[in-house]
């Protein structure tokens, strides 16, 4: 029998992932543990239009639940900032029905999409292969040899912990919570709401993302597991956010982890590959990794297929080079954003706020902004000098907050 890549987690980074490696005439099994692709939802499905245009999804407007026109951002006290589009510059997809997509992609390209199979274990075998151990469909054990194994099972990932391949302790993350919602107020502006406030979400943020047809999705993240309950205060308690939720019904949630640390130093292990949230490539600032996920599935996808075709699974470490060269400042840089942002109380956020609102600076986007490089965003926009004298004004605004009593 011909060697085959095995992916292990059917979500969209693996799928994608598959989707490149069959693009390049590779035979593909895919192993999801659910009985069908797109759950749990765990994300709000918020991305860019110029990141996926890059990876080159043009995603079917069924599964558009959004345009996003711009953000607005709100203080704990309540004041808010407004940043808009010209033109609409994000989406909110529907994730179920984005993952359903991409596993029939898979098929069609005749690649093997075996749901309800979880993977107990992986381990390094002899003869340069992993032996994957799952239980099928019918509960019956099996395993399999593949020279080329994708790990993308996302967080936190157990398999690699139990494997010894990666110490699970080490990586840091919050406790995530999402609602959906029906009767969500300003469904059709198309402006999603950031709420920054450590009494309801400590080291992250509130948000809510209304969606086109009065529905929406709300959530919270935080640094202690009760997020439950914190959503419950938000929604009830917040200053503007429970104005906007007052009449919300809640349909369904999820509570999940979210990895903030930034990627993993280590990602290629003797033709194991590890990729999206198991390797905690989600930016720390926002959160999100459906787009940063997606590109390490195309880089990940097109290294596998090479080895495969080589027969050299240490070809694989080309794809910890490329993620590297491509995203590794960034991380950095939002790493220490995160750090900046938490160190402000309430009452600095509260006196940022007000100070920015009062020194009468514009905030306009351009429409042609990168949101998923947050480096590379802020860079260009210093190259007007304008910008420059903008920035340094935030930025004594906001060191005078903070030395003041953070």
């Amino acid at each position: 029998m011909e060697d085959f890549l095995t992916v292990l987690g059917g979500g969209p980074v693996g799928c994608y992932t598959a989707i490149q490696a069959l693009k390049l005439g590779v035979h593909v099994k895919v192993f999801e543990e659910h009985r069908s692709p797109g759950g749990p939802e765990h994300c709000t499905g918020h991305v860019s239009v110029n990141g996926l245009n890059r990876i080159g999804l043009s995603i079917p407007d069924s599964i558009i639940q959004q345009r996003v026109s711009g953000y607005r951002f709100y203080s704990p006290s309540g004041q808010s900032l407004t940043f808009k589009f010209k033109q609409p510059q994000t989406l909110i997809i529907d994730r179920r029905r984005f993952d359903k997509w991409l596993a029939e992609t898979v098929i069609k390209m005749g690649g093997e999409y075996l749901p309800h199979t979880r993977v107990t274990k992986i381990e390094y075998a002899s003869h340069r292969k992993w032996k994957i151990s799952y239980r099928d469909e019918k509960g019956l054990r099996r395993e399999e040899l593949s020279p080329i194994t994708i790990d993308a099972e996302g967080f936190p990932p157990n398999l690699l912990h139990r494997s010894g391949i990666l110490n699970q302790s080490r990586l840091g993350f919050i406790y995530g919570f999402q609602a959906w919602l029906k009767n969500v107020e300003n469904g059709g502006e198309g402006v999603v709401e950031v709420y920054l406030t450590r009494r309801f979400s400590p080291g992250f943020y509130g948000w809510i993302a209304p969606l086109s047809d009065g529905s929406g999705k709300s959530g919270l993240g935080s640094i202690f597991p009760n997020v439950k309950s914190m959503f419950n205060e938000f929604k009830t308690h917040h200053p503007t956010a429970s104005d906007k939720l007052r009449k919300a019904e809640i349909s369904r949630f999820q509570s999940h982890l979210i990895p903030l640390t930034g990627p993993i130093k280590k990602t290629c292990y003797r033709g194991l590959t590890v990729v999206g949230d198991a390797a905690s490539q989600v930016k720390q600032t926002t959160g999100g990794g459906l787009i940063t996920g997606l590109n390490a599935a195309r880089l990940a996808g097109e290294a596998a297929a090479q080895a495969l075709i080589k027969g050299d699974p240490n070809a694989t470490s080309h794809y910890e080079s490329r993620f590297q060269k491509l995203y590794g400042a960034d991380f950095k840089f939002m790493g220490f954003l995160r750090r900046i942002l938490n160190m402000f109380s309430d009452d600095a956020l509260n006196r940022a706020f007000k100070a920015i609102s009062s020194s009468s600076m514009e905030f306009k986007l351009n429409d042609d902004i990168d949101l998923d490089h947050q480096m590379k965003l802020i860079f260009e926009a210093l190259k007007n000098p304008s910008r420059v004298r903008k920035a340094f004004s935030l930025i004594a605004i906001l060191a005078s907050t903070w030395i003041r009593g953070v």
